[in-house]
Order: C-alpha cells, then sequence, then structure tokens
C-alpha cells in the first residue's frame, strides 16, 4: 500500500515567458504511483456543496508528484474543511479527508516573497 503526502503552498510557474503566482497542492508518494496513462490525471478540492479542479496537472519525471495549480482566488468559495482529491479520469486514486486548506499554504521562500509578479486569478484564467 502506498503512502501519500500534501503540500499547499505559493508557487510561481511560468507561462508565456511570464511568471506568474497560483497555489500548488503538491501530492507525493513513497512508490512510483503515477504514471502518463490514457485517461487524464486531475487533482480537485472539494467541500460538501463544491468543487474546484487544478488548472495544471503534472507528474514529475521520477512518477513519485504530482503538481497541480489552482488560481490564486480558487478556494475563496470552499468552507474551511474540505477534501483533496486525486485520480485519474474518472478513477479516484485517494482522497485526503477533513483539510484546511486556506489555513495550509505556505507563502513563498525567500528571495521570491519579494518579488511582485501578477497573480494567476479567475479573472485570468477566464480570460485565457
Amino acid at each position: 500500500m502506498s503512502v501519500f503526502n500534501y503540500y499547499i503552498d505559493e508557487f510561481l510557474f511560468s507561462y508565456q515567458n511570464n511568471y506568474l503566482k497560483a497555489i500548488r497542492v503538491k501530492i507525493t508518494s513513497d512508490k512510483r504511483d503515477f504514471r502518463h496513462v490514457a485517461a487524464k490525471p486531475y487533482v480537485r478540492v472539494l467541500d460538501v456543496s463544491t468543487s474546484v479542479d487544478a488548472f495544471r496537472v503534472e507528474i514529475s519525471g521520477n512518477q513519485k508528484e504530482i503538481n497541480a495549480l489552482f488560481t490564486i482566488d480558487a478556494f475563496n468559495s470552499i468552507a474551511t474543511l474540505n477534501h483533496i482529491s486525486f485520480g485519474y479520469g474518472d478513477k479516484e486514486i485517494y482522497l485526503f479527508e477533513n483539510v484546511d486548506i486556506n489555513n495550509n499554504i505556505s507563502t513563498l521562500i525567500a528571495p521570491f516573497d519579494g518579488i511582485v509578479v501578477p497573480v494567476a486569478d479567475n479573472y485570468w484564467l477566464v480570460n485565457l
């Protein structure tokens, strides 16, 4: 049986030669659980009435990590305690329950915390 962990942080990513700030949910495994298959991987944050899917999901080269990016304001309409679900297509692999997303987001580490960059928010995502 695999052991899964998660980490939530502010993250800078490159889009069209510009850096943007988003929220990353990194899911790790002690085994090589994340593979490139026909079904697309997903990461979803949900509460009893709302769910938000990551706009970008990538599997690491060693197949032990999934990095999922969410807009900076993606969790504004989500309840305090929510769940993080991940899987492929419509098949859920694992569910982290009762995660306090908004109080577990680590801020950018130095020296990146002082850099002013545009944010990837819901307005930005809708206008892509």
